[in-house]
């Protein structure tokens, strides 16, 4: 796991991005926190071998061809290995080959690159939830159906750094 203390201009960048963005569809919050996906990918781009391609796909193409889509989220406590990595189910059809996934800790101005996993055996480990269903262990409403997998199921983030561009 990748920890980053973000700075202000690091934030303040994230925001701009997520303002010119707007809401888009399918978005739970509307476009309000688009900057937190926005911090994900910035350190994702900074800190792995990645080549930007942002497209409705994937954010990133990494050398040997393999597409990335980063999974960003704003959460009060630094990730541990039972912290959920959620997709929401309309989001499967984005045709990607890895997931990344990231954790903003608000109070903290922190952001974890927590692990990678390959699309399909997200898909195949993940235990699917309903709209309205609660999670039992942090109490989490589930606005929208998704699909959801500790992040001790996510491989290593280092890994990933072994690739040269």
């Amino acid at each position: 796991m990748i920890e980053i203390t973000i700075t202000r201009e690091q934030l303040d960048k994230a925001y701009a991005q997520g303002g010119d963005l707007g809401a888009i569809r399918n978005s739970q919050m509307k476009g309000n926190r688009n900057f937190v996906g926005f911090l994900g990918e910035n350190a994702v781009e900074e800190y792995l071998p990645v080549k930007p391609k942002n497209c409705k796909d994937y954010d990133f193409v990494l050398e040997d061809g393999r597409t990335v889509d980063c999974k960003s989220a704003m959460i009060n406590i630094p990730p541990r290995p039972l912290t959920n990595c959620n997709i929401m189910e309309v989001a499967l059809h984005q045709k990607c080959d890895l997931y990344v996934f990231c954790f903003y800790v608000k109070p903290q101005t922190t952001l974890y690159i927590c692990g990678y996993i390959p699309k399909q055996e997200y898909v195949s480990k993940a235990r699917k939830v309903n709209k309205g269903d609660t999670d039992p262990v942090t109490g989490f409403n589930y606005r929208y159906s998704s699909r959801v997998l500790p992040m001790k199921e996510l491989l290593p983030i280092e890994d990933l750094l072994c690739l040269n561009i």
